[in-house]
């Protein structure tokens, strides 16, 4: 008896092993895949004006892998959609368009801060947002179980880092005050709330032009001439993109939050955190 549970023991690690280099090497496709988007498709995303995260499921696969279903979920989430970490440690006044138990949370971290550091901060939500429910394409037959890995996040189950960009696009060479935080929103991304205290605080009065086009589901483009100095920049598309991926098969799962930037024409990854979630 002794021997048999031995042998099963050992083949059950085996077989988990072989799950976790299958769950890695699905993540790195995922990666791959998130890649192919962003040189395909990043520049004509325009979510409704409705949204309330600047994110968007761009990937749900299903395949087997020796007779095991496995799984890939991708969230893309434009970090030029939503406040960065420095307008908050600034005391930008966009802040205001964030819940108050992150800004509360967050103003007084030290800089460097980044997302992996949220968990040794009291802020009672999510850290990286989970996907939404989408039905998967289905590869090698058969029909995937349901995903409990997916839900419709209700509003106050929005992550922080849908709220709260810790990272940011190298800035552009400014004049006059070189030290001045620079903020950069996304016109066809940003929820409207941030977007209109944003045009409020600019002077703007182009509100009711980009919600056509959004509700039209047309890009909206901005001709403005903004002083170098200006705080606040807008732009039709972004240069900073991050992607939840999330790699199953059977009950191994692997997570990352990975940051692409784009840089001389090209995308470039620039930060990987391992996701490790209770």
């Amino acid at each position: 008896v002794n021997v048999a549970r031995v042998l099963v023991t050992g083949i059950a690690a085996e077989r988990m092993s072989e799950h976790q280099r299958f769950s890695a090497d699905l993540l790195t496709q995922g990666e791959a895949a998130a890649i192919s988007w962003l040189q395909t498709e990043s520049r004509d995303v325009v979510l409704p004006p409705d949204t309330s995260t600047p994110s968007l499921s761009i990937l749900h696969d299903s395949l087997l892998i020796d007779e095991q279903r496995a799984t890939v979920r991708i969230t893309a989430v434009d970090l030029i959609g939503m406040v960065p970490m420095s307008a908050i440690r600034t005391g930008s006044e966009l802040a205001s368009a964030i819940p108050s138990d992150i800004t509360a949370s967050l103003k007084d971290a030290d800089a460097p801060f980044g997302s992996d550091q949220l968990a040794d901060r009291d802020v009672r939500r999510r850290v990286y947002p989970r996907h939404t429910p989408t039905k998967p394409r289905v590869f090698g037959g058969g029909t995937p179980a349901s995903d409990p890995d997916a839900h419709e996040p209700p509003a106050g189950e929005i992550a922080a880092t849908e709220y709260v960009a810790f990272m940011t696009p190298a800035p552009p060479r400014r004049r006059g005050n070189k030290d001045a935080s620079l903020v950069m929103l996304n016109v066809n991304t940003t929820p409207l709330p941030l977007l209109t205290r944003a045009f409020a605080l600019s002077g703007i009065d182009a509100l009711d032009q980009i919600v056509a086009a959004r509700e039209a589901g047309e890009p909206a483009t901005l001709e403005l001439t903004i002083d170098d100095d200006a705080p606040i920049r807008f732009a039709s598309s972004s240069p900073l993109w991050a992607f939840r991926i999330d790699a199953k098969i059977d009950s191994v799962m692997r997570s990352s939050w990975s940051v692409f930037e784009q840089r001389g024409g090209s995308w470039q990854i620039v930060r990987r955190i391992m996701i490790h979630e209770g």
